[in-house]
């Protein structure tokens, strides 16, 4: 159907969300038109909120409103230990699983030459500093075990291995091609006790 130029826009940005098709996005937008006003405006307040206020941990490159994120900026968590994952939605479904109290590094994503994602593209220059302190006696390599997942362990484990550094990957309980960000607080909890 043909709607009017502003509906379809609104329809139409939508559907640029991730795993928003036409239809959810036709739903969403006649939900969003048919609340009050107030809702509209909220929402967009805190869309705008959040992209100017949010920005990356200097140490961990997760999303903060501060210089230092809480996980880093937390005295009791252990310091010898860094899990890296591509993603903040991967370091939120660790952080539910409660099992996991060393510190994170968010890499910004997957080795992905086909789609232009190289090395220098990626948060490693910042994991490399933070790994050359000899306190750190372990990396977790957290990815995603599809191709691109494997690639980027494979890459890292070369270039960062390093004498008295450990580099462990998740073990039994991720399935082989699944995201780690869907995985349940049991899958992962289990991955992180028998990593290798």
């Amino acid at each position: 159907m043909n709607y009017e130029d502003l509906i379809q826009k609104l329809i139409d940005q939508l559907t640029e969300l991730p795993s928003i098709g036409p239809k959810s996005a036709e739903r969403l937008a006649f939900y969003i038109l048919s609340q009050p006003e107030s809702l509209a405006d909220d929402l967009s307040s805190t869309i705008h909120d959040a992209r100017s206020k949010v920005i990356r941990c200097e140490i961990c490159m997760n999303y903060t409103v501060n210089r230092i994120c809480q996980i880093c900026a937390n005295p009791n968590r252990n310091d010898r230990q860094i899990l890296l994952v591509a993603s903040p939605p991967d370091l939120a479904a660790i952080e539910r699983a409660a099992t996991y109290k060393g510190k994170y590094h968010v890499l910004g994503g997957l080795l992905d030459p086909l789609s232009d994602i190289t090395p220098a593209k990626l948060n490693i220059a910042q994991l490399e500093s933070r790994i050359h302190n000899p306190q750190v006696q372990e990396l977790i390599l957290a990815l995603n075990t599809n191709v691109e997942g494997e690639a980027t362990a494979y890459y890292l484990t070369e270039r960062l291995s390093r004498d008295n550094l450990v580099i462990s990957r998740l073990g039994l309980g991720i399935p082989v091609g699944a995201d780690i960000e869907y995985a349940d607080e049991k899958t992962i909890a289990q991955a992180l006790i028998s990593r290798n």
